[in-house]
């Protein structure tokens, strides 16, 4: 990966408390370092008291500092501050002490090995460091007292420029592109961002049964808002990554009301994740404002492209469904729906689930309307359970793409009734398991009083048994048929 590397300037303003120190300016290229006073050869001084300002030449470039090198004298109590530090580098998101911390720190990774008292206060070789305020700079304190000095620190100064037109890679606007904002082509850099954050959406939920979590997990976020065109319709975005980036998560919200840099309102409307991730397809209504987030786990570059299917679809919904319903009819679910209109339409895929969450495609129902028309569905199914189950469609096109329909719901109270007779018996009884296929069988488990299984079989419904052999007293059938599991008690005279 290449960045284009820029001047940055640093300001440094040194008071050394009882040592005479003159005030020292520095300007350096992103290539070199950022050290502490006592340069490659020397410790840093005692009572030091020295500050930095590290900014970017221009607003469109980023800065970070990465340590290479960190011997800071650390405390074996609290230290100073509570920090766990004898010696304290702290460092500012912003251009002053008035800007939030990011973190006072110590550490001897680079001596004796060392770390702050206080968990949380140790810098090690390798920690990187992004300014997320809108200078793009770090104030940097330095503080040390007259006991002890180290050999200091060691950071790499470096800085990229987004690959985005108007350093828009930090996510505030995406410029709307041909097709009206319906159409994508941009390259995105994760390792090149600065601001950007899931706190700056309002209102958030997920909608759809494939957007059912509410977070993005990985660390290199990047945020984008772009408006759709005046028809608005159907968007389909491919990720392709150029660099190895990892899990690559990207979701598309809306619509938002934009302020300023504040946005509220909006749901997930589709979402991807994996390491190369299927297309993110949604549905944009005319003159919208939506947002694209691109999450990676690693730094680096992806692609974002529209299909060229998605190109010309001018918002004409291939399916308009006006009735969608479930009704149980006895040990049945019967789902209906009626479209109003259909364009390209393949047909239907029936999918069903137990828990609400893990769904599995039962069927399958062609379409039968012809161009723009609509026409009545039906898909009956016998789950052959007790409980809760769960439905949806998902709307198929004739060009593979595909739209989920919401969940559907039916229960299917325990109504199978398990008999014995003649109760009580000799042990010449007939059992009745409430199953009405001939052809379908249980498994047929009876247990003593203090929970002996005395039989373990298979039986179909109205099955005859032989239990005279068995001692006087209460016996509890069971009748297990799938995950349904029914129980009857017996009592046996001989």
């Amino acid at each position: 990966m290449s960045h284009k590397f820029k001047f940055v300037m640093i300001f440094a303003t040194i008071c050394i408390a009882q040592i005479s120190s003159q005030a020292q300016t520095q300007i350096t290229s992103c290539s070199t370092q950022f050290i502490d006073i006592g340069g490659g050869s020397a410790n840093y001084l005692d009572n030091e008291n020295s500050e930095w300002l590290i900014c970017p030449d221009t607003l469109s470039e980023y800065l970070e500092l990465e340590f290479t090198h960190v011997n800071i004298e650390a405390a074996n109590n609290q230290g100073v501050d509570s920090t766990g530090c004898k010696d304290v580098l702290s460092i500012y998101d912003g251009m002053d002490d008035n800007a939030p911390l990011v973190g006072s720190f110590c550490g001897e990774e680079s001596g004796t090995g060392k770390e702050a008292f206080i968990e949380g206060h140790t810098l090690r070789i390798g920690d990187k460091f992004k300014p997320t305020n809108n200078t793009g700079c770090f104030y940097i304190k330095f503080q040390s007292d007259n006991t002890e000095s180290l050999s200091g620190w060691y950071a790499n100064v470096t800085c990229c420029a987004p690959t985005l037109e108007n350093a828009i890679t930090d996510g505030i606007d995406l410029p709307i592109a041909i097709n009206g904002g319906n159409y994508f082509n941009i390259e995105i850099d994760n390792s090149c961002v600065r601001k950007g954050n899931l706190g700056m959406f309002t209102e958030f939920s997920s909608s759809g049964s494939s957007c059912n979590y509410t977070g993005l997990t990985q660390p290199n976020k990047s945020f984008y808002a772009f408006e759709s065109n005046g028809t608005g319709g159907y968007v389909e975005l491919l990720v392709e990554p150029v660099d190895n980036v990892g899990i690559i998560e990207m979701l598309v919200y809306g619509p938002v009301t934009l302020d300023s840099d504040s946005y509220t309102g909006g749901v997930v409307n589709d979402c991807v994740t994996g390491e190369t991730p299927s297309s993110l397809f949604f549905n944009a209504g005319p003159n919208q404002t939506y947002i694209l987030a691109v999450v990676t786990e690693l730094q680096g570059r992806t692609l974002i492209n529209t299909l060229p299917l998605t190109v010309g679809l001018g918002g004409v919904l291939p399916v308009t469904i006006e009735q969608y319903t479930i009704k149980k009819e006895n040990e049945k679910a019967r789902i209906s729906w009626r479209t109003s209109s259909e364009i390209n339409n393949d047909g239907f895929e029936i999918y069903r689930s137990l828990d609400g969450k893990a769904f599995s495609k039962i069927g399958w129902v062609d379409s039968q309307s012809s161009y723009n028309e609509g026409n009545s569905y039906s898909f009956t199914d016998t789950p052959n359970r007790t409980g809760v189950v769960y439905y949806y469609i998902k709307q198929l096109d004739l060009n593979g793409l595909s739209e989920d329909f919401d969940v559907l719901k039916v229960n299917f109270e325990n109504n199978r009734n398990v008999f014995s007779y003649p109760n009580p018996s000799q042990g010449y009884i007939t059992i009745t398991t409430g199953i009405t296929s001939t052809d379908q069988s249980s498994i047929l488990k009876i247990y003593n009083q203090i929970g002996q299984l005395k039989l373990n079989s298979h039986i179909t419904n109205n099955g005859s048994i032989d239990l005279s052999s068995y001692k006087s007293g209460i016996y509890t059938i069971q009748i297990i048929n799938e995950n349904n599991i029914n129980t009857h008690q017996h009592i046996i005279r001989n």
